[in-house]
């Protein structure tokens, strides 16, 4: 995606921030080639963690133009992470020397749902699932957008499993 100097960087130094109960329009040009999946965040602190979602830019196609590949239909897997201890707290260990380590992840997220807990407190009582019917082809749209954590996904029972493209 085209560059964004005010809309993308380090808060009070290339943009300011959003102030409370207000917002900011973002005029995106995408240029040709450039469709894919993406998303936004916030720079704002910590609140990267809990301020972002999906972003996915479609082909503009003329008439009677095809995608270069098939499917049936697609889902996307927005993967988070979620801690115990307030963004204070974190952010102020991630940047303290010497560093201090505020703790891994309470749960993962899966498109807002999570299972686990941490302190005796559950993170939602059902884990996110994704329906998908046998014999369809699914496009699926992963956006890793943890703050702190390394998370690794695995599908179980499938034949094959074809990347078609790796974006942002």
């Amino acid at each position: 995606m085209a560059v964004s100097p005010f809309s993308d960087g380090t808060p009070q130094a290339s943009q300011w921030p959003i102030p409370p109960l207000h917002f900011f329009d973002h005029e995106i040009n995408v240029p040709v080639g450039m469709a894919g999946t993406y998303m936004y965040h916030s720079h704002n602190g910590f609140q990267a963690v809990s301020a972002s979602g999906p972003l996915i830019v479609v082909d503009r196609l003329k008439k009677g133009e095809k995608l270069p590949y098939h499917y049936d239909d697609e889902k996307i897997i927005f993967v988070q992470d979620t801690f115990t201890e307030n963004f204070t707290t974190i952010e102020k260990g991630l940047i303290a020397i010497p560093f201090s380590w505020s703790g891994e992840a309470a749960a993962i997220l899966v498109n807002g749902k999570g299972g686990g807990s941490s302190n005796g407190t559950a993170c939602n009582a059902s884990l996110s699932t994704i329906d998908v019917e046998p014999g369809k082809i699914y496009r699926l749209r992963f956006i890793g957008a943890t703050a702190l954590t390394f998370a690794s996904i695995a599908i179980e029972d499938h034949d094959s499993l074809e990347i078609i493209e790796a974006d942002g």
